[in-house]
């Protein structure tokens, strides 16, 4: 099902990222290759890690991402950079054993050396960050307001029915 890029990409998203967004378009040119590969036990090794190895790489984009802390998702590109790293291996391994020519090998080699570019800005931008700035991403911390005692009636620890997460100028502050 295809979706517009402005809902698809909505929000604070790895889906957003540049470099995800490389990755998956890496992904989509390894499995085409290995859909076109024989069905016999060499190209089916290949294809089994190319496919492990270039999925892994969007994968630990969005992990990383997610994590929403400067050190975790440096550390998740690094993998992520290995793994692309892993694929571009599997490109020779398939133009020596025959199974694509020089002209796709170097095209897709090419795109993996491109993003190994980007993931090594990225992870040098996230290392300086990390020293000078709080190990956050993303959204702002929001304090959570507790009740703090407990109902006597229903024995509720949490009774949220008049609690709100925001103070009003927290609503005021974020109304935009």
């Amino acid at each position: 099902m295809e979706h517009s890029n402005k809902e698809y990409t909505a929000g604070y998203s790895y889906r957003n990222l540049d470099i995800w967004q490389r990755a998956r378009a890496n992904q989509r040119e390894v499995l085409t290759i290995v859909k076109r590969l024989p069905r016999e036990i060499p190209a089916e090794v290949f294809t089994k890690q190319m496919v492990r190895s270039a999925g892994s790489v969007g994968a630990n984009i969005a992990e990383g991402h997610g994590r929403f802390s400067y050190a975790a998702f440096r550390n998740h590109l690094l993998i992520a950079r290995g793994s692309l790293t892993e694929t571009d291996n599997w490109l020779i391994a398939l133009l020596d054993a025959g199974y694509i020519d020089e002209s796709t090998e170097y095209l897709l080699h090419h795109e993996c050396s491109v993003l190994i570019a980007a993931l090594t800005r990225r992870i040098n931008f996230l290392s300086s960050r990390a020293k000078t700035h709080a190990d956050r991403l993303g959204e702002p911390p929001i304090e959570y307001h507790v009740p703090s005692e407990i109902d006597p009636e229903t024995d509720d620890l949490f009774d949220c029915s008049n609690v709100s997460l925001f103070d009003e100028e927290d609503l005021d502050e974020h109304a935009d």
